[in-house]
């Protein structure tokens, strides 16, 4: 990957990108009955965890129909026991390098629907979740930065580092929610129309078609 794997972790901005370009034919285009089917999303999640192919978005998206069919069964107590002991065994198996592509997705689920749970927004958690993008995104800079400082003083690799790259990234990912993506979604009611939403969705299947056609005569 480029720059010896500062970005590779945006391989899945990528994957994300595919997929949810993908599931409206099924979620939308589908009849209802069909399409928002709580069967029909267990057999897609069950197919990619099988297979390894991006289970924990898919997982996300199967939870979501079916507190929309059964309500918000997440929230029952025995519920919260079951994804409880589900994320105990996670953390055991993740401790004992037991299958990551097959335990991530299943911890993941299970983190989601022990804190999707119905209460007032206050200010703090609405930061938390609103940098929590840009820290995935850009945790790279902190780690960088805090190299280049410590690196002259033999301490490139230490706790220090550690806590400081923690520091400036968690300063940054708040800086870019605060003034760019918060300005963002204040605004975007007023950018957005029908017609522009048509032009990109147009676009954005386009770009799968060159793509994919691209890569088949690129492959061979």
């Amino acid at each position: 990957m480029p720059l010896h794997g500062t970005g590779n972790h945006f391989w899945s901005v990528n994957a994300e990108e595919q997929f949810y370009l993908l599931a409206p034919f099924i979620l939308v285009l589908i009849p209802y009955k069909f399409g928002k089917s709580t069967l029909l999303w267990v057999l897609i999640a069950a197919l990619a965890w099988y297979t390894n192919t991006y289970a924990s978005i898919i997982f996300g998206v199967l939870a979501a129909v079916a507190v929309r069919e059964f309500g918000q069964f997440h929230q029952k107590t025995a519920v919260k026991i079951v994804l409880l002991l589900a994320c105990a065994i996670c953390i055991y198996l993740l401790q004992i390098d037991f299958y990551y592509v097959k335990t991530a997705p299943v911890i993941a689920i299970a983190i989601i629907l022990l804190l999707a749970q119905s209460g007032n927004q206050s200010k703090w958690g609405e930061i938390a979740g609103g940098m929590s993008y840009q820290l995935y995104l850009n945790h790279w800079i902190g780690i960088f930065a805090a190299h280049a400082l410590l690196s002259p003083f033999g301490l490139r690799d230490s706790s220090y580092a550690h806590i400081i790259s923690f520091i400036l990234n968690v300063c940054f990912a708040v800086t870019m929610y605060w003034f760019v993506d918060k300005r963002i979604h204040q605004g975007r009611a007023q950018w957005f129309s029908h017609s522009r939403g048509i032009v990109a969705i147009v676009l954005a299947y386009s770009m799968i078609l060159v793509g994919s056609i691209g890569g088949y005569l690129l492959v061979n």
